[in-house]
């Protein structure tokens, strides 16, 4: 039988697109074993609750941390810098990445806010407790702090804390949005509606401010990268606004995506990678994309996923999927699926983990291993056969 070469492209192009190395599962370690991390499946009932992670500190090192509270409530006491008094800690869990063996367990007073760990470049990284920021080099050793800022109170006031791809700049955002709380609790749109930010990025390794910027609005999403933010249009709801490139002298212009969108009304997720590259999806596409003039780089897709969200380290980015479900008559529900690990140079799909439960946390390191906390297992891949 004769396959006219378009055909045969056709086929070896779909053949490419749903081929699927299963990642190899290196190790596992249930993480209740000792109980100062306990399930990552808990019921969420207070924002503490939540604040739990696995990040690759190195190549090397897998750090694992979870925020909890003491058996019995501490005596009451002066708040410290964390902001807390007493009754918060963060558990932070350092592992060699490789076998799993522990390496080294620190506890940090926190808040019932915001905490978690971060990392920088060459092994050293951030520990955010509550209001508390330190910088910690890769033998454990303090080697900067510094108080992170809050507002007054207002219905939405947070700081968030991110490091670029590099992992030389650390971005501070302190956001604060005033609302009608009243007419929001009778179903009825909200006559106050004011937001603002300020921004601040700071050197890695040493913690001194470079840039400062105060934004007349809020950004609903947003990413640092060595010279910008990738974030959505200031003072615009994540699902009403492009994504675009905020310079840090506050000048925001759209991204002009150098793909076709297969439907009209849509966003795309945008992250900041290596190398100016970005990665998006949404809009029925996933790509690598860089400077103008660049050809993008569009990534495999499995069948029925549904793409959440992504994460970058160096030439690897890992995507997590759901997958849709129909459950009734117009009625769906999502299940777990997949976490994809692609080489952002080719495009190549190098290993796909398959999920136990809807909840999974995940990381990817930069020679591309990928570490998932699903339910009460942290498991973690090194994509070889």
């Amino acid at each position: 039988m004769r396959i006219f070469p378009a055909i045969l492209l056709t086929i070896l192009l779909s053949v490419k697109s749903y081929a699927a190395k299963e990642a190899h599962e290196l190790w596992t370690m249930p993480l209740s074993y000792e109980g100062s991390i306990q399930r990552f499946d808990r019921q969420i009932k207070s924002i503490w609750m939540g604040q739990e992670g696995v990040v690759f500190i190195s190549p090397e090192r897998l750090a694992i941390y979870q925020v909890n509270r003491v058996a019995k409530p501490a005596p009451l006491a002066k708040r410290d810098a964390s902001g807390g008094s007493g009754n918060y800690f963060l558990v932070v869990k350092i592992l060699d990445a490789h076998s799993g063996q522990p390496i080294k367990e620190m506890q940090f007073p926190t808040s019932a806010d915001y905490s978690s760990v971060v990392p920088t470049h060459d092994g050293k990284f951030l520990v955010r407790a509550g209001n508390a920021l330190g910088l910690f080099s890769s033998d454990f050793k303090l080697l900067g702090s510094r108080e992170l800022p809050t507002g007054h109170v207002t219905v939405i006031d947070y700081t968030e804390v991110k490091v670029t791809p590099s992992g030389k700049h650390i971005a501070i955002i302190h956001q604060q949005r005033e609302l009608d709380v009243e007419a929001i609790r009778q179903g009825k749109p909200s006559k106050i509606d004011t937001s603002e930010a300020d921004l601040e990025i700071l050197d890695a390794d040493t913690m001194q401010s470079l840039h400062k910027l105060h934004l007349p609005g809020y950004l609903a999403s947003w990413a640092p990268d060595d010279k910008s933010l990738i974030s959505s249009e200031p003072g615009k709801p994540v699902m009403e606004a492009h994504m675009g490139i905020l310079d840090f002298d506050g000048h925001w212009t759209a991204i002009n995506y150098p793909f076709k969108q297969s439907y009209k009304q849509c966003y795309y997720n945008v992250q900041p990678l290596e190398h100016d590259r970005m990665a998006a999806f949404g809009c029925g596409n996933q790509y690598i994309f860089g400077e103008p003039g660049q050809k993008p780089v569009p990534l495999p897709e499995i069948d029925g996923d549904n793409p959440i969200s992504m994460l970058g380290a160096a030439d690897y980015l890992a995507l997590e999927n759901k997958s849709l479900i129909l459950s009734g008559v117009g009625k769906y529900r999502m299940e777990p699926s997949h976490i994809l690990v692609f080489d952002v140079r080719t495009g190549e799909r190098t290993m796909v983990a398959k999920l136990k439960t809807i909840k999974a946390m995940y990381t990817v390191s930069k020679e591309g291993m990928l570490a998932v906390v699903d339910s009460d297992v942290l498991r973690v891949f090194d994509g070889k056969e």
